[in-house]
């Protein structure tokens, strides 16, 4: 059961570098979990403890945009 402590916490894929927000919460038991980009399939993140994390959403970027100097 949740004790109700959250926070927002970013990761990033190891393979293709996709980031993801995800909302860590505290548990009084243990908890545990897994989550696997959506792109590629590697496992981002697993966790067993007090801490979770749900919510994962991938984390839009702006594109960065490159001129060429005059």
């Amino acid at each position: 059961m949740p004790r109700g402590t959250r926070g927002e916490q970013i990761f990033k894929c190891s393979k293709c570098e996709v980031r993801y927000v995800a909302t860590h919460e505290d548990f009084a038991e243990n908890h545990e979990g897994f989550f696997v980009c959506t792109e590629c399939g590697t496992e981002v993140l697993a966790w067993d403890g007090l801490r979770g994390y749900i919510k994962w959403k991938p984390l839009k970027m702006k594109p960065v945009v490159m001129e060429k100097k005059r």
